[in-house]
């Protein structure tokens, strides 16, 4: 066994007594990379000693791990849902954001452990990850497999371009005997394709991910889960109801190799029922055996009946090179044949509107994609004209990164003049996505359906996609943003007797005599400021919402940052709530810029275009699960799972407006806002 003392806990290779590793740079005591991710060094099941994370999905985290039992490096996936499920800062422990939420979770994490012992009776398979063991710790589920060395296809491809026929044909061959071995075992894999499949030491492959598997021992319930990738999935796998079957694998086998000799992924099998016709592989220009190329389209057909019906029939082409044989079928089958494609098309018809646009994140817009965006921010934001310039290039550079087929435009319009902007510019005219938070009620411009994109949100940690459902029945715009009720609590003066949370009706119980004393609302973190700093007049608190408090924070000079405070505010038991920044795409009858436009909102919900919007300046907070915690971090009085199940939306206005009209009328009534103090000795109370 290793000494682990001369390890690195990162990528467990000797560290020759450096304190930063020769093999992958990670300096000693470090932290992971993500602050929900496992630090290095934690054991888990008592024997597995976890290093640096190697991979991420929705669903889970991969980390490099040393198992002390068997004294060797392992992979482990960690089950964890980022969209439903957080991690203190510190903690081990994963927690599901609502009560709500914990049935699907369970249901997940039962899926994620059959796909372990699934992919366990495979075990002795070279063509197989070996699977170790899967346990339950940390309120979530593990899986313990052989950490590979090798390149996934999907890398290989985008490193250095389509592989040569011969080095294709090999990985190609390796694949469909290890279908063979899964099909004769009942269980149709649902998800080939090059991201699930390394390439080894001598073109050996091994296959992972059986998280989509199916076994046809299952109950029905499993089936007709959605798995669905652009490209690699045959026309039936993207109905709601339907019996997968080994021809899903094939039709994937296929796209597989086309991709491999041609370095292009296959159009999908929506726009090929929509006549957009597959390219052979020949046309662009690769020297392949008609054979093998004739093989890869009979792989793909699209109707089922077609294709080849066992992966034997494919691999028989493949290892021979020889004529496929033609399938026959008798006019009766004919005949049922056409209806079934008639009904096919009809039904697609209905289906691809609601499909083609789903699976966002495979899909590919078409070259030279143009869309305009106008992206709003606060006036009031202290970042500048630079700041302001280098969020839109940050912004675009992102998005643009990952689809470089797509010319993006992004106006930036301030606050204070957008209102004005909306009303000069006429419907035929306003740009591909723009802000509707300003826009008059009785305006209604023709808005493009977002249901696909409100189905993916659990994809990017979205924290209120129940309560949006709720608010947003037509769906037709969505918030990228949210404000947060709190109050600014002068600590220089007396103290306020208080609980963590600070609620309406139990204030003036909590105060007593030490009445809180409110001067009014705010709208920007200057004014906050204006009132809390200087001379700290007998202020007690100034109500605004939380997205000030880093610039507050930042503003008030170092000796008096201890003296500011900041609690939520509470209305029976609820958390103020609302939601801003809210874009909507102009309808159009170009589906590829219509679904374009989604891709792009889908991207301005992620964590890395939240944190550019959001925790770079302090105009609104994230509505990206994984953005919002971050920031929340940085807030001991706050607990993401108390806000995340205890928020009551008060619906699109500006939180501040809420407060201050409340003020207004308890105000005139009271002679103070009387839900947060009593009134004060000589104060006039208005009737």
């Amino acid at each position: 066994m290793r000494d682990l003392n001369r390890l690195c806990l990162w990528c467990f290779h000797e560290l020759n007594g450096t304190r930063v590793c020769p093999c992958c740079g990670h300096t000693i005591g470090d932290g992971p990379k993500k602050l929900f991710e496992l630090p290095p060094g934690t054991i888990l099941n008592g024997r597995y000693i976890i290093g640096g994370e190697i991979g991420m999905g929705g669903f889970g985290i991969t980390y490099k791990a040393y198992d002390v039992t068997l004294d060797i490096v392992v992979a482990i996936k960690e089950f964890y849902p980022n969209a439903i499920v957080y991690r203190g800062k510190g903690s081990q422990q994963v927690h599901v954001f609502s009560e709500e939420q914990e049935n699907l979770y369970q249901g997940r994490k039962a899926r994620f452990i059959n796909e372990a012992k699934t992919q366990a009776n495979f075990s002795n398979e070279p063509e197989v990850a070996t699977v170790y063991s899967w346990f339950e710790e940390n309120g979530t589920a593990y899986i313990a497999m052989e950490y590979i060395e090798g390149l996934r296809v999907c890398d290989y491809l985008q490193q250095y371009g389509k592989m040569e026929v011969k080095d294709a044909l090999s990985i190609e061959r390796e694949v469909l005997e290890a279908l063979q071995k899964l099909h004769k075992q009942g269980i149709i894999h649902r998800d080939v394709s090059p991201d699930n499949i390394f390439i080894c030491e001598g073109n050996h492959i091994k296959l992972i991910d059986f998280g989509a598997a199916y076994l046809d021992s299952e109950d029905d319930s499993n089936m007709y889960e959605a798995v669905i990738k652009d490209g690699y999935s045959p026309p039936e796998q993207y109905r709601s109801e339907y019996t997968p079957k080994p021809t899903i694998d094939i039709y994937a086998a296929g796209a597989l190799l086309y991709e491999m000799v041609t370095g292009v992924r296959p159009i999908s099998a929506q726009d090929r029922l929509a006549d957009v016709a597959l390219q052979k592989p020949s046309s662009f220009g690769i020297k392949i055996n008609p054979n093998i190329e004739k093989a890869i389209m009979q792989a793909m057909e699209l109707q089922v009946d077609y294709r080849f019906q066992s992966v034997e029939e494919f691999l028989g082409v493949i290892r021979e090179g020889k004529k496929t044989r033609k399938r026959h079928v008798n006019a009766k089958v004919t005949i049922i044949g056409l209806v079934a494609a008639f009904v096919l098309i009809v039904t697609t018809a209905v289906v691809a509107w609601q499909m083609y646009r789903a699976d966002l994140m495979h899909y590919t817009p078409k070259e030279g994609t143009s869309i305009r965006v106008w992206l709003v921010l606060d006036d009031a934001v202290d970042v500048g004209k630079e700041g302001r310039n280098n969020i839109q290039k940050d912004l675009k550079a992102g998005f643009e990164e990952q689809y470089p087929t797509v010319n993006l435009y992004i106006d930036y319009i301030r606050e204070d003049a957008y209102e004005q902007k909306l009303l000069e510019t006429p419907d035929d005219k306003l740009p591909d996505i723009y802000c509707t938070d300003y826009m008059a009620k009785d305006r209604k411009p023709q808005q493009a359906d977002l249901e696909p994109l409100v189905k993916k949100l659990d994809n990017v940690s979205y924290l209120f996609t129940d309560i949006y459902k709720q608010n947003y029945i037509k769906k037709t715009e969505i918030p990228t943003g949210f404000q947060l009720a709190a109050y600014y609590k002068n600590a220089s003066q007396e103290p306020l007797e208080q609980t963590d949370y600070i609620g309406i009706e139990e204030v003036e119980k909590e105060t007593g005599e030490k009445s809180c004393r409110w001067i009014n609302t705010v709208g920007s973190k200057d004014k906050v400021y204006e009132k809390m700093s200087n001379t700290l007049r007998p202020l007690n608190a100034v109500a605004g919402s939380l997205s000030m408090y880093k610039g507050v924070q930042d503003k008030l000079v170092s000796e008096k940052k201890e003296q500011l405070e900041i609690l939520p505010i509470v209305e029976d038991g609820k958390l103020l709530c609302s939601f801003t920044n809210c874009y909507a795409i102009k309808e159009s009858d170009d589906r590829n810029k219509e679904k374009t436009c989604m891709l792009f909102l889908y991207y301005l919900l992620g964590n890395s275009a939240q944190r550019e919007l959001y925790l770079k300046q302090d105009y609104a907070l994230p509505v990206n699960g994984r953005a919002f915690q971050e920031y929340m971090e940085n807030l001991d009085t706050y607990n993401v799972k108390y806000i995340t199940d205890n928020i009551e939306v008060i619906g699109t206005r500006n939180i501040s407006t809420h407060i201050s009209n409340q003020i207004e009328m308890d105000t005139r009534k009271y002679g103070v806002f009387k839900a947060y103090g009593e009134k004060q000795e000589g104060e006039k109370n208005e009737k």
